[in-house]
């Protein structure tokens, strides 16, 4: 399903997240993300949503302001082709997340929570989102409610 590059660029900056890594190599960076399911099915939402975040964790890597346009763009065709798949918002409120816009963040995870309620992801995000907002409580409940449903969780442990 990934080409080479595409696997060797997500190995990598999965490696670079894992390490807390401030930067990753420009050569890493610059290497095209580009999932083939894309080119069999242009309607395809969840590769397009899986694209919009692997361009939010490029820009969390590099600051790389193109790779926020690339997100954007990416998050755009996922919406249009199918606004009501959770990871749709889910990818949307994780780019708002990184943007700093933390109401619009809130409100893309609250649509993907309404559409699954048991996206453990989008509560760790919305966690995330409410801690730098200062509302401890809820943030606290929302890693309670994803520990209640993965136990297992490493990440639910990890925010």
């Amino acid at each position: 399903m990934f080409r080479s590059g595409n696997l060797i660029l997500f190995l990598l900056l999965l490696i670079c997240s894992c390490k807390n890594e401030q930067k990753i190599q420009s050569e890493i960076a610059n290497l095209p993300i580009n999932l083939n399911i894309i080119r069999f099915d242009q309607e395809f939402a969840a590769a397009h949503a899986g694209k919009c975040r692997a361009y939010v964790v490029l820009y969390r890597e590099t600051d790389d302001p193109a790779a926020i346009g690339n997100a954007e763009q990416s998050c755009a065709n996922a919406l249009t082709r199918d606004p009501n798949l959770d990871i749709v918002h889910g990818a949307l409120g994780e780019l708002y997340f990184r943007k700093g816009m933390y109401a619009e963040a809130e409100a893309a995870l609250l649509e993907a929570l309404r559409i699954n309620p048991q996206s453990v992801a989008a509560m760790v995000e919305l966690a995330d989102t409410y801690r730098l907002q200062r509302r401890s409580a809820e943030a606290l409940e929302m890693l309670r409610d994803a520990i209640g449903l993965q136990p297992g969780n490493w990440r639910v442990y990890a925010s």
